[in-house]
């Protein structure tokens, strides 16, 4: 866990964690957020745009986890007990609504935690058509992670892979003949 791929778009770091998750030969657990407006009245309007929704910050609507699995906090839970946000831990079980976990570096390295689903709102600079806060493990999976990340939490003892992903939906034909 002292190592990670580094690249330069989100969108890039949920494609690649989700190529490298699937090659974990571990139990799977699939977790679907709740996303809601904040506006009742405007829910059964904007459900599937929620779900589509990724804003910097929060977990993904759907999450799939595997033992073993290197996670991110994306909130502080608990300081006091090595739950900030930025800690890099271990996935270890499963339960409905809740994630037993494992801290990979820090003063409490191989702590056991418990993780809950939390409601998250996007962070106020972030605006969006419609006020939506969403239920969720406040987690992504970090296998790949995106520079910013570099410094939280003691990862600057780490060492990374710099990534930068061409994938075939990203280059017209022509320049496919170059490649």
């Amino acid at each position: 866990m002292n190592r990670a791929i580094l690249t330069t778009k989100n969108t890039f770091v949920d494609e690649i964690n989700d190529i490298l998750t699937q090659k974990f030969q571990r139990e799977e657990k699939e977790y679907i957020s709740f996303d809601e407006t904040l506006d009742p009245n405007d829910q059964a309007h904007y459900e599937d745009l929620l779900h589509s929704l990724t804003p910097h910050g929060l977990p993904l609507h759907k999450l799939i986890l595997k033992v073993d699995a290197p996670i991110i906090l994306l909130r502080s839970m608990n300081p006091a007990e090595g739950l900030r946000n930025g800690t890099r831990l271990f996935c270890k079980d499963f339960d409905r609504n809740v994630i037993r976990a494992h801290i990979a570096f820090s003063d409490f390295a191989g702590k056991e935690v418990f993780i809950h689903r939390i409601p998250l709102q996007p962070p106020s600079g972030e605006e969006y058509t419609v006020p939506f806060k969403r239920t969720q493990f406040p987690i992504k999976v970090c296998i790949t992670i995106n520079p910013h990340i570099c410094n939280v939490n003691g990862n600057s003892r780490m060492h990374f892979t710099m990534v930068v992903p061409f994938f075939a939906k990203h280059i017209n034909n022509h320049q496919r003949n170059y490649y």
